[in-house]
């Protein structure tokens, strides 16, 4: 078979790469017959440097047409498996060829089948996890609705089973970025031994960890602050941490431990406004600290004024991120207080927490003067009806050039003109356009242009009514 011809077969599934080799999309069933496809996939694979396969692929493949597809795969740079079930030992054996060059292994919403008669396949699994030499990103999530076919079972079902996934991954001394996730119906059988999240962390190279659904104690909270002191990214989603959890970190925190940390989430984690007061009073002078994450915990309005306390201290976080508790306006008042000072932060959730107009008027009150906040999001506030998007809509008409995003439940014709507002400050820079005032009428004529290319009628009544002069 000729190269034309290689090529051909394989035009729905391969990518060019900026570095000259190939990406390998296994999304949709080849459209020529299995074994023609496997010969020049053969032929061309020394090109292909990363495969993504996806559940479609694989539908109605034999077991042998699997292996016999991804057995001429070898020294890959990345491998991505989405909403797939696959034998773990054709994973492994993947693995294993490519254990050189592999930098990214991303296995997401999967289910990995080991055969019931064959006790080795989660030692041939492990074994190669711990031969990748060159592994940066491990991403890994199971399916949460999997159930094994006749004559095989699910791997990952013993609780050690996910002890020694760390394990292996604690050996691999170029690895940066790990995110798991198991799903709520294994939470109760994925037990990480503490000294196992210490060995893990303890890797230097460690800067970016997400753990959802592990179930983890103080003592899991002692391992991490103790034994990294380079981590960029905590991630512990839904992990049960409670107050006394948190109430670790927030002490490490205070004592200018995990100095580097530059994002910190911590959403469901059953955390009342106790544990809440020691997190934020411990970055209010955090140097570093960019993102913070508390959405669907247990905070009151009581909750406010902490985290206010810490906005008009803090001169580092850009994201805040509140949704799902019950803060209500009297929770909500403190911290709009604290934006009016506040020139960090960028981005701030209040989705479904409870509010009415009487916080939309504060908001509003707020966009009057404050120029850093780009994005607010204030959606499914029930009690929020017309009244309050038009107070919205009235700030951003003449004061505010600076919000681009404002996400909240519209019901008026109220909301077209905030739209249009908001979509000015993100596409057409109002501030810079209305700031250069020796080029203002050459920066609104360009702005009618732009408009009118886009059939954005909105916005050209918006130019025209601001300065009718151009239309004559």
């Amino acid at each position: 078979m000729s190269f034309s011809q290689e090529s051909s077969l394989l035009s729905d599934h391969l990518v060019a790469r900026n570095d000259g080799t190939m990406e390998l999309l296994l999304d949709m069933r080849p459209s020529c017959n299995v074994a023609d496809f496997v010969e020049a996939l053969r032929s061309c694979s020394h090109h292909i440097s990363s495969v993504h396969v996806h559940k479609l692929f694989l539908k109605n493949l034999s077991e042998k047409e699997e292996s016999d597809i991804f057995d001429c795969l070898h020294n890959l740079r990345e491998i991505h498996a989405s909403f797939v079930s696959l034998p773990v030992r054709l994973l492994a054996n993947m693995m294993l060829r490519s254990s050189k060059h592999l930098q990214v292994l991303s296995l997401d919403r999967i289910v990995l089948l080991s055969s019931d008669d064959n006790s080795q396949d989660d030692a041939i699994f492990f074994s190669a996890l711990q031969g990748l030499e060159a592994l940066q990103d491990f991403h890994f999530s199971l399916s949460t609705t999997a159930i094994a076919p006749e004559g095989q079972k699910l791997f990952f079902q013993v609780g050690d089973e996910f002890d020694t996934l760390f394990q292996s991954l604690s050996g691999i001394q170029t690895l940066k970025k790990i995110y798991a996730s198991i799903g709520q119906n294994f939470a109760h059988n994925s037990d990480i031994q503490p000294q196992t999240l210490e060995s893990l962390l303890h890797n230097s190279s460690v800067t970016d960890i997400t753990l959802v659904h592990f179930p983890l104690h103080k003592e899991h909270c002692q391992a991490i602050v103790s034994s990294n002191v380079s981590l960029d990214s905590l991630s512990l989603v839904k992990a049960n941490l409670g107050d006394e959890g948190v109430s670790i970190l927030a002490d490490s925190l205070a004592k200018k431990g995990l100095s580097f940390l530059r994002t910190l989430s911590l959403p469901g984690n059953k955390l009342t406004d106790v544990g809440g007061a020691k997190i934020t009073r411990a970055l209010s002078n955090k140097t570093s600290l960019a993102v913070l994450d508390l959405h669907a915990n247990q905070f009151t309005h009581k909750f406010g004024l902490e985290l206010a306390h810490m906005l008009t201290n803090n001169q580092t976080v850009t994201f805040v991120d509140l949704s799902s508790n019950q803060l209500k306006d009297s929770g909500v008042k403190p911290i709009v207080s604290a934006l009016h000072n506040n020139t960090t932060l960028k981005q701030i959730n209040l989705f479904d927490t409870a509010l009415t107009n009487r916080s939309c008027e504060a908001f509003a009150s707020l966009l009057r003067v404050n120029t850093t906040l780009k994005r607010l999001n204030l959606y499914n506030n029930e009690k929020m009806d017309s009244k309050g998007v038009d107070a919205l809509a009235e700030a951003l008409k003449h004061d505010n050039y600076d919000l681009e995003r404002l996400e909240i439940s519209k019901t008026n014709k109220g909301a077209s003109a905030l739209d249009m507002y908001l979509r000015l400050n993100r596409e057409y820079g109002r501030r810079e356009m209305l700031s250069q005032l020796e080029t203002k009428e050459v920066e609104y004529v360009n702005g009618i242009h732009e408009a009118v290319a886009k059939n954005d009628l909105s916005s050209i009544y918006f130019f025209l009514q601001a300065k009718p002069s151009l239309c004559c």
